[in-house]
């Protein structure tokens, strides 16, 4: 899924230039594993990077915008200090090196893109606001199931619980407040622009 409502074959369909640049995605495929079948076929399992490379899945399907990234929303009202974080930092002094959405037990459906809403609805990150080369190379998140595997927040990341999920359960939904605090602490840090954000599942 790119997309929570859309897969690369949605982008195929929509367009024969995203059909070209995915098939030639394809033939430069690595074969992992070949086997014979029990029927007399023949199968092969290959592999394609979805990201980090300029024959990536992600630059087959994702044009490079014309225009340069959104500027990231403001908080929508002053931010509170009292939520979980690794270390006990005053708001607005920065030192926090990126965030942890912790989505445990609600079933997040990983996706090339996704986004990160305030309960109010209002999105807080999206690959709008992200440097496009930086998106193709790292990707927007990484997908964890224990904190020793979220490396990519840093020594010293805001860790928020999602109160739900939305879009297909790809999209992770957090307090209003968990926002703006990430929102502040974004203008001092910049974590948000260097992709330093995981999601625990």
């Amino acid at each position: 899924h790119v997309e929570s409502g859309s897969s690369v074959q949605d982008y195929i369909l929509q367009s024969d230039l995203t059909r070209t640049n995915v098939d030639a995605v394809i033939k430069g495929a690595r074969v992992i594993k070949e086997w014979k079948e029990e029927d007399g076929g023949y199968a092969v399992l290959m592999e394609v990077p979805i990201f980090g490379v300029s024959k990536s899945l992600s630059s087959a399907i994702m044009p490079k915008p014309s225009t340069p990234p959104i500027a990231f929303p403001a908080p929508t009202a002053p931010p509170v200090t009292q939520v979980e974080v690794t270390v006990n930092t005053p708001s607005g002094q920065g030192g926090y090196t990126g965030v942890i959405v912790d989505c445990k037990g609600l079933g997040l459906n990983p996706v090339m893109s996704p986004v990160i809403k305030n309960a109010a609805g209002n999105k807080i990150y999206g690959h709008e606001n992200l440097d496009y080369d930086l998106v193709i190379r790292d990707g927007m998140v990484s997908y964890a199931n224990d904190r020793s595997q979220a490396g990519r927040a840093g020594s010293n990341p805001i860790v928020v619980r999602a109160e739900s999920l939305s879009d297909h359960n790809a999209n992770p939904v957090i307090s209003v407040n968990d926002a703006n605090l990430i929102l502040t602490e974004n203008n001092s840090s910049g974590f948000l622009s260097k992709t330093a954000v995981v999601f625990m599942y």
